[in-house]
């Protein structure tokens, strides 16, 4: 059975005024309480209601002298806190079943470590989606490409949130993968704030886009390995999935499970690692624009980026997937991409261009070398019938 619980307590309470706390825990429960002499000298008691019922609650209250009134949190705040109470609204279109989608993502900033932020999501037109949306906030400030750990909110509603003030900002993303097929709708978001210049920008991003292909079993286990390109003048955000498919199902669906690695490379350096079983989500990384660099600099030094994105499989749990075989066959996989600038991904042929070159070098350097290796593997696979 539901546990209900309800306590009140006095709030806003000038120095020596008597506090006033009950607690309730019965399904229905009455109580008397008198005013002492400090709290009938105020002119208006202020009193906050927290409460626990799960299916609903009720509540009588009268008084024999005073008006009672009763105020939403936003009401109060505004009024006894100067709080700032502001809405935005977000549409999206039809949603596919299983799809990952990301709703919004806003830039704000935080100018005081006093700020105080209470937010609240809805969804008029489909309040049942809510339940499979999550909040998070990404700090800017963490490193060069934005990629330091989000906060993650399971919850629509946020109240008394702090954050520390930084030079940079901070990214709020909304997404979800929803269980049905969705019709369009709209997203509203309460805010509701002690600070007053606070605002959501919304960071304007293209269409998504998805990228698939079959996985070619390897011996080190690549299942892609896709160059980046994007702006050469402006830096580029992106939130990308990445899921495995068999015979065209879900790797989940199909009762798969693979590990496997999501690496993001930076002039061949790894700069980003995650792991994941089946499918891997990254909210928020900021793919960073060469205007204005230089080809090479010191330690530590921005030069210019050369992206490159790949996943491998796990190898020590996985090490039939070098290989053609009944497991690795029929797997393709896909990524898809929400940007807040045009990027492609275009497969990465570097390895196989320089071992090209490399031969054609030879090639050069010793005239008929190619048909004379030619020759000699023919003639090692004769003697080996």
């Amino acid at each position: 059975m539901p546990r209900y619980f309800m306590r009140y307590n006095m709030v806003d309470l000038p120095e020596g005024c008597d506090n006033l706390d009950q607690t309730f825990t019965k399904y229905h429960e009455g109580t008397l309480t008198r005013l002492s002499a400090s709290q009938s000298e105020e002119k208006t008691l202020w009193i906050k209601p927290n409460i626990n019922a799960p299916l609903g609650c009720t509540i009588w209250a009268a008084s024999a002298l005073r008006k009672i009134s009763v105020v939403t949190q936003q009401e109060y705040l505004a009024a006894q806190k100067s709080f700032q109470n502001k809405q935005y609204t977000c549409d999206f279109l039809p949603l596919q079943k299983g799809k990952n989608h990301v709703f919004a993502k806003f830039d704000f900033k935080i100018t005081s470590d006093d700020s105080i932020i209470n937010l609240k999501l809805n969804c008029p037109t489909d309040k049942y989606l809510l339940d499979y949306m999550r909040m998070k906030i990404v700090d800017k400030s963490a490193d060069l490409h934005q990629a330091g750990a989000p906060i993650t909110l399971h919850s629509t509603y946020i109240e008394n949130m702090s954050l520390p003030q930084n030079d940079v900002g901070y990214c709020f993303i909304i997404e979800g993968n929803m269980p049905y097929n969705t019709n369009e709708g709209q997203l509203t978001i309460d805010v509701n704030t002690s600070q007053e210049t606070f605002d959501f920008t919304e960071a304007v991003g293209c269409e998504p886009v998805e990228y698939s292909d079959k996985y070619e079993p390897s011996k080190y286990g690549i299942i892609f390995k896709e160059k980046v390109y994007i702006s050469p003048t402006d830096h580029t955000s992106t939130a990308i999935n990445i899921k495995l498919l068999k015979d065209g199902v879900e790797f989940r669906d199909a009762d798969l499970m693979k590990h496997y690695f999501f690496q993001i490379l930076d002039n061949d350096k790894i700069i980003l690692d995650k792991q994941g079983w089946n499918q891997i989500n990254l909210s928020h990384y900021l793919f960073r624009c060469n205007a204005g660099l230089p080809e090479s600099g010191e330690e530590g030094e921005e030069v210019k980026h050369n992206y490159v994105i790949q996943a491998v499989f796990d190898l020590h749990l996985w090490p039939e997937c070098k290989t053609a075989n009944e497991q690795s066959e029929g797997i393709s996989w896909c990524v898809k991409v929400f940007n807040s600038d045009t990027l492609a991904l275009c497969k990465d042929t570097d390895k196989e261009d320089k071992e090209k070159a490399l031969k054609a070098s030879w090639e050069v350097a010793e005239p008929g070398r190619a048909e004379k290796a030619s020759s000699s593997r023919r003639r090692f696979q004769l003697q080996l019938k």
